[in-house]
């Protein structure tokens, strides 16, 4: 039982559970370790291919610029729905509206069609790859913003963005699938860290900036702003985003005690096969076609149904109540805000309400790589000093973030309902804010790497049913948010929303002391197959 982890009942080492570095105790794994590909003493999780065209054997560099284009597009996803948050009175005093509609959905109701759309983009992409559904997404956004900039009535604008939502679902539901294509597992904390600090630092300045050009141009003007954004990202995405999905066979890691018998053990320990021909590279001009037909064998309603069962596995289940949580914090708390400093005693501009974001994009861009760091780097060190398996890691071992998260967090939710309640200065307002923000980043970043990690090969699956639910209730659950902390005062609304973070972090603790015999058992169940392998 390392680091309180407590081991399967069979004594076998579930999907998830990895092999980090070399020690003295190779023999507990059912083989040796010499012939597997490392990077100095970090065993290569997944094993890398011979095959020159494995996303894997992508030179850093191009893997790097890929996850920044991706990055970039996720940052522009999540811009197109906070972007209008500063002008919701300019808006709804255009279209005759009151704000909770306005937020609901104009802003809010992205995210849900993105969840919804997702399902159908992952299971596509695993059958028709990656690139297509990335620029098909982008193109079509480009259009719908055009669409929102001409909107002259609110029925007009809510199509627009409803259909903006459901464009965005693949730069933003396909990322972790790319990160788990051509990153290796010891890698993976700090370039989701990255993802994720894209994906907060969008949704901040592009509230500084449309708040500007709300002031001069008009709220319209932030669609057609974003187009232009769009157009360009287009073109780069073109040449950047190259298909990063693999599915022919390759050598995942799986580790045995030594005291069971080894079924596959040429698969665990891999060693070089003579004869077998290696792919001929494709050229860059190949790579570069937005269509190559169908990729692999998998059925595409299976894998659009797939998320949805995967809720049957409590890590996902379990993910997805965490992230609903961080997300009333990442949705709801910034409406909250901008609703209070738009009125008596602050009342101030769009242009005012948008400055107001300048300390979250600096919580940013510290926290992300600090957090991806973190992740990586504690993993790391409890695989080392791992008691019971020296070397190996477990998804477990990401929970231990929260540990900083839940603290931070709650510490920010109270001293905003405090400030708000108070009506305290608009400089404790902001210090509160970017409090929360830090916090509720740390949260996110443990769930999604959390998730990825125990289910590499599902993770864009798990990724849409974790968001999926987020969304919808963050959806449906905005407006009464809302119109419950008009009522009830933010000392209530904040103090509820504290403890249930509490209440849930703390479901952390079982999940990381049995975890491991959980993902154990869900692999065995023969029920759950239909789920994890479609």
């Amino acid at each position: 039982m390392g680091w309180g982890v407590v081991e399967d009942r069979l004594g076998r080492s579930p999907p998830g559970t990895v092999k980090l570095s070399d020690s003295d105790q190779e023999q507990n794994f059912g083989g040796p370790t010499s012939n597997l590909k490392k990077r100095g003493n970090v065993v290569l999780q997944p094993q890398p291919s011979d095959d020159p065209n494995d996303p894997l054997n992508w030179s850093q560099g191009f893997k790097i610029a890929n996850i920044l284009v991706i990055a970039f597009g996720s940052a522009v996803s999540n811009a197109l729905t906070t972007m209008v948050q500063p002008g919701i009175k300019p808006m709804a005093e255009k279209f005759g509206v009151t704000e909770g509609p306005i937020s609901s959905w104009v802003i809010n109701s992205l995210a849900f069609w993105t969840s919804l759309a997702s399902f159908f983009v992952v299971a596509g992409s695993d059958v028709w790859g990656r690139r297509p559904f990335y620029l098909a997404g982008i193109l079509i956004l480009t259009g719908c913003n055009v669409m929102a900039y001409a909107a002259t009535t609110f029925p007009i604008l809510v199509v627009a963005r409803t259909l903006t939502g459901l464009a965005a679902a693949p730069i933003f539901s396909l990322a972790t699938a790319s990160v788990s294509d051509i990153f290796f597992v010891h890698e993976r904390g700090i370039f989701l860290a990255v993802w994720g600090l894209a994906i907060s630092s969008g949704g901040t300045v592009s509230q500084i900036i449309t708040g500007f050009l709300i002031d001069a141009m008009g709220v319209e003007s932030t669609f057609l702003f974003a187009s232009i954004i769009l157009g360009v990202l287009f073109i780069i995405a073109y040449f950047v985003l190259l298909e990063s999905a693999y599915f022919k066979p390759r050598v995942t890691s799986a580790f045995s005690r030594s005291d069971n018998p080894v079924e596959d053990e040429e698969d665990l320990f891999p060693t070089e096969k003579v004869g077998v021909e290696v792919p001929v590279k494709r050229t860059y001009r190949q790579n570069l076609a937005v269509w190559n037909g169908r990729l692999s064998d998998m059925g595409f309603w299976a894998g659009a149904v797939k998320p949805l069962g995967m809720l049957t596995s409590p890590i996902v289940a379990y993910s997805a109540l965490l992230s609903t949580v961080l997300l009333i914090l990442l949705a709801g708390v910034p409406t909250l805000v901008t609703i209070v400093i738009g009125d008596a005693p602050y009342s101030l501009s769009p242009s005012n309400i948008g400055l107001t974001n300048i300390p979250l994009i600096f919580v940013g861009l510290i926290a992300g790589p600090t957090l991806g760091f973190l992740s990586d780097a504690v993993t790391r060190m409890m695989a080392r000093s791992n008691g019971t398996n020296p070397g190996v890691a477990e998804p477990e071992f990401r929970l231990v973030l929260l540990l900083l998260a839940l603290p931070i967090t709650v510490f920010g939710l109270v001293g905003m309902a405090m400030s708000m309640d108070e009506r305290g200065s608009l400089s404790w307002i902001m210090v509160w804010n970017s409090v929360i923000l830090f916090g509720s980043l740390a949260g996110t970043q443990t769930s999604v790497v959390y998730v990825v990690d125990a289910y590499a090969k599902s993770s864009a699956q798990a990724f849409v049913t974790i968001n999926g639910i987020a969304s919808l209730v963050s959806f449906v659950g905005i407006e009464p948010l809302i119109n419950w902390f008009m009522a009830s005062g933010p000392m209530v609304v904040l103090s509820v929303v504290a403890s249930a973070q509490v209440v849930v972090a703390v479901g952390a603790i079982p999940m990381y002391i049995w975890g491991k015999r959980i993902r154990a058992w869900y692999s065995r169940a023969s029920w759950a197959q239909k789920f994890q392998n479609v």
